[in-house]
């Protein structure tokens, strides 16, 4: 999945060049084990990635969760297709 977009980087986003994140999952639990992302605001969402792991947060509580566009992290709508697809399993 592409990661979050930075200066200059706004037709990198269509051909998905800006980054990349990576979420490991608890296939049972939906609990977050970990998120990686290389992007150019990578640095911004880091803390708040590790809180949420911290906190116990699952893949199934981002099934309401309403995204800003645009969004600064391509990390949320990968955690609610992860939920997605483990209900699918």
């Amino acid at each position: 999945m592409p990661g979050p977009a930075g200066p200059g980087t706004f037709w990198s986003v269509l051909s998905g060049m800006t980054g990349i994140a990576e979420v490991s999952v608890d296939p049972d639990t939906g609990e977050l084990c970990g998120l990686h992302t290389a992007a150019p605001s990578a640095g911004i969402i880091a803390a708040y990635q590790a809180f949420l792991i911290k906190m116990g947060v699952t893949v199934r509580d981002f099934d309401d969760f309403i995204e800003v566009h645009p969004i600064a992290d391509g990390v949320y709508p990968l955690l609610k297709f992860v939920s997605g697809k483990l209900e699918k399993e």
